[in-house]
């Protein structure tokens, strides 16, 4: 059945000819139709099952499983390579990233500054508005009441004559 394929990932663990002439061999040297129903005394029950037979049933299992050791070994080393493949571009596309959001931060920043200069030339430039508005308003009230004193001023003294007199009396 499914012995012969297993591991992590779907490695096979051993080339599947093999291993599955391998287990049909055992299970008949053990008289047996399922691994499950396999033991020591199946084996040890069947007459034909010579101590040769199962030496050279022992010396297979070992050639299999060696094999699968060294596959194993070879795949794990590829899966290693890969990984650490993965990793270096997973890091060198994290620096790239990186470096990207600094150069935006750094743009970002001196748009910032941009928008600080625009927002004080704007201040800059109503302040200005502000002192020509009230320097003409200032120098308005200051011709209209030099205006008024000097109406004033200019009045004839008979009038000023007039309200001292009515003021002896």
């Amino acid at each position: 059945g499914g012995w012969g394929v297993g591991g992590v990932g779907g490695i096979v663990m051993f080339d599947t000819t093999d291993g599955e002439k391998w287990l049909r061999t055992a299970l008949e040297g053990a008289s047996v139709h399922s691994v499950s129903a396999i033991s020591h005394q199946s084996f040890m029950k069947n007459k034909t099952m010579t101590r040769e037979a199962m030496a050279k049933l022992l010396c297979e299992a070992c050639e299999i499983v060696d094999g699968q050791y060294l596959k194993c070994v070879r795949e794990m080393n590829m899966l290693m390579l890969n990984l650490e493949q993965t990793s270096d571009e997973s890091i060198e596309m994290l620096e790239k990233e990186n470096e990207k959001l600094k150069s935006d931060l750094i743009q970002y920043q001196k748009d910032v500054v941009d928008l600080q200069r625009e927002l004080l030339a704007a201040k800059d430039q109503q302040l200005s508005d502000l002192k020509a508005s009230v320097v003409a308003s200032v120098e308005d009230t200051v011709k209209a009441e030099f205006k008024s004193y000097s109406s004033v001023v200019q009045q004839p003294c008979e009038t000023k004559i007039q309200n001292q007199t009515t003021l002896k009396s």
